[in-house]
This record gives C-alpha cells, structure tokens and sequence, in this order.
C-alpha cells in the first residue's frame, strides 16, 4: 500500500528526464488540487521532436481559399 503515491511523485521527475533526453520534444503535466488540498493527476501530454518533424516533412503546404466569405462583396 502506498506504491502509487511514491510512484505519482516521481511523475514531474519522468517529465524533466523524458525533455533531457529528447531535446526539442514537449512534455506536459496537469496537476488539480483535490478536495483535501493534495495534488491530484489530470493528464500527461507528451509530443516527440521526432513524431513533429516526421509530421512536419510529410505534410504538403497547402493553401486554400473558401469563397463563402467573398459573396457579396
């Protein structure tokens, strides 16, 4: 008993070590207060520098324009 809250305290600490090694990823981390004044999880965002720059090359630049902001003009 107890295992979980050791565990969620390390969970800024995974944070900083997962931005160290991967230079140029994002990391996320939400934090609530609860009802007793503890912290409690929300939700863990995380986004490789890889995973963005395979999003980034693979993707044509596209530029569109939609004519149903033109009528009347």
């Amino acid at each position: 008993m107890g295992g979980h809250v050791a565990e969620f305290n390390k969970i800024l600490d995974y944070k900083d070590i997962l931005l160290q090694t991967n230079p140029g990823s994002t990391c996320v981390v939400k934090l609530t207060d609860s009802d007793s004044g503890m912290k409690k999880f929300h939700s863990f965002y995380i986004c490789f520098d890889a995973m963005k720059k395979g999003f980034q090359e693979g993707c044509r630049k596209c530029i569109r324009r939609d004519g149903c902001f033109f009528k009347g003009v």
